[in-house]
């Protein structure tokens, strides 16, 4: 009989998210060309690429946001090309965006709210007469709202408008907001853009303790090179669409194809 232990070592070893050679064409320019990739369990991965080299559109075609020409893309070993953004979201694949996307008129608490509520499940009917059950599902809510808080260090902001926020606080909110929808894939697009040398270090922590601690599994986009070689055991390039190296970050230092087409001599 197979033991605990020995099924989280099958865990490990599962992969997560497999990418099926998928294409996406604007008219006639092919934006992704050929991309492959598989994502084991709780691993990190690190994509990179001059501006224009289809980073974002691997993104969006892993949310949903844009169908594949061609190719395929597998979550949990499940075909997932025919779903809806939302329903990708809802079977554990979350982002966070280049420009910050909060909902910046309302509160920092408010922002952590609307990203649990896709939890609930009591009717409209038992909002009107305020029902026990509905009750004790906000409650439930507003707690996990404020663990939340406390994890990401929001906790005193929680009354704030979160567009009066620091932008590293900002970061944080949106991170936290797209965790408390509890995915099992989360993909962070330039995590630290904008953010100063101590920001950034707080942030590259940060990253690692969720990753074991909401057992995850990440894509970064990044142009902080430092930032990505520092965090990331494995890293793929992109130019053009097409990959054009990957390995671990000593390896795509050295690389020649990486210095010319984005390192830079």
């Amino acid at each position: 009989m197979i033991t605990v232990k020995e099924i989280q070592e099958l865990k490990k070893d599962f992969e997560l998210l497999n990418i099926e050679n998928i294409t996406v064409k604007f008219g006639g320019l092919k934006a992704v060309d050929s991309f492959s990739l598989e994502l084991k369990h709780r691993e990190i991965v690190g994509l990179i690429g001059p501006n224009g080299a289809g980073k974002t559109t691997v993104f969006n075609t892993i949310t949903g946001v844009y169908k594949p020409d061609s190719g395929r893309i597998y979550f949990e070993g499940r075909p997932i090309n025919h779903l809806s953004l939302t329903q990708r979201n809802n079977i554990g694949i979350a982002r966070t965006f280049q420009n910050i996307r909060l909902f910046s008129s309302l509160t920092v608490f408010d922002n952590i709210r609307i990203a649990l509520n896709n939890k609930v499940n009591y009717s409209l009917f038992q909002v009107f007469i305020n029902s026990n059950d509905f009750k004790t599902q906000e409650e439930k809510i507003n707690d996990k709202t404020r663990e939340f808080l406390e994890i990401f260090e929001l906790y005193d902001y929680k009354d704030r408008i979160a567009s009066s926020l620091p932008y590293g606080k900002q970061r944080r909110l949106e991170i936290a907001r797209a965790l408390a929808t509890e995915p099992k894939l989360l993909l962070l697009d330039e995590p630290a853009a904008g953010m100063n040398e101590k920001e950034t270090g707080e942030l590259m922590e940060l990253i690692k303790w969720l990753m074991v601690n909401f057992d995850i599994s990440i894509i970064l986009i990044e142009h902080d090179i430092k930032f990505v070689m520092n965090l990331c055991p494995r890293i793929i390039v992109l130019d053009y669409g097409r990959i054009i190296a990957e390995g671990k970050p000593e390896e795509i230092r050295n690389n020649k194809k990486v210095i010319e087409a984005y390192l830079g001599e």
